[in-house]
């Protein structure tokens, strides 16, 4: 199992790069295989077609993105430093805006999935993310913890290459993730942010109400910022509106 793992990892790996390189519509079976060092028929027993493929990439990448906004909001060791390499994220460190003192941090945020990528129920905790941290090692009461992930979150995927370039490239395949259904990968971020509203109702820090609802419109107003970056910081900086997007979700959900 563990070798199927990681034989499945260095296939997803090339398909990473292929897609970063040249965009997911011009991304074939055999460039992956070829960059991969497979032939075409073991990718295939694998992954029958690019689309399967791509889906599995972004479970994996989101999740990993989720591990590491965690990580990186709680200032856990071995977190790393937040990439400010994305157009626009000028100095996308850990301390643009503060909610209460909290500093800027923040949950996995998600843009909807290339495709929908199949996470089959495996919930939160089948990408290896916890919910709602570690509050006894992180100051702040879980509205402030999340409020910290959701912006870690998106100064993550605004400054992401995979995610980047399909925005450049491959917008269009995002588009029925925004208006006909959500995608397992936002499916996958929801739950994550679940976690965090009900954890804010036990310890009072949230506001009564639906917990579906409140992580639904946190995810709902994350993702906009996500794939609006550009645009958005056209004329105004991106550490501004990220300081104005956590006092905007801090007060929504006090």
């Amino acid at each position: 199992m563990t070798s199927q793992r990681h034989s499945d990892d260095a296939l997803l790996d090339a398909a990473r790069d292929c897609v970063v390189e040249v965009g997911v519509r011009r991304t074939t079976l055999t460039d992956i295989a070829k960059r991969a060092g497979v032939s075409r028929m073991t990718l295939y027993r694998r992954f029958p077609d690019v689309r399967t493929l791509v889906r599995a990439l972004m479970t994996r990448e989101f999740g990993a993105l989720l591990r590491r906004a965690d990580e990186v909001a709680a200032d856990r060791p071995g977190a790393g430093e937040l990439d400010g390499s994305s157009p626009g994220v000028s100095g996308a460190g850990v301390s643009g805006a503060g909610v209460s003192g909290a500093g800027v941090s923040g949950a996995g945020v998600s843009g909807a999935g290339v495709s929908g990528a199949g996470v089959s129920g495996a919930g939160v905790s089948g990408a290896g993310v916890s919910g709602a941290g570690a509050p006894g090692a992180e100051g702040g009461n879980a509205r402030e913890r999340l409020v910290r992930r959701v912006i870690t979150g998106v100064r993550l995927l605004a400054a992401d290459p995979l995610m980047r370039r399909v925005l450049d490239l491959d917008a269009e395949l995002m588009l029925p993730y925004l208006v006909q259904r959500l995608g397992d990968t936002q499916r996958l971020v929801e739950a994550f942010l679940l976690a965090q509203v009900e954890a804010g109702h036990a310890d009072g820090s949230v506001r009564p109400g639906d917990a579906a609802a409140q992580a639904r419109l946190v995810l709902l107003t994350a993702q906009s910022m996500v794939l609006s970056v550009r645009p958005a910081t056209t004329d105004l900086d991106f550490d501004d509106l990220l300081a104005e997007l956590a006092a905007f979700l801090d007060g929504a959900l006090s």
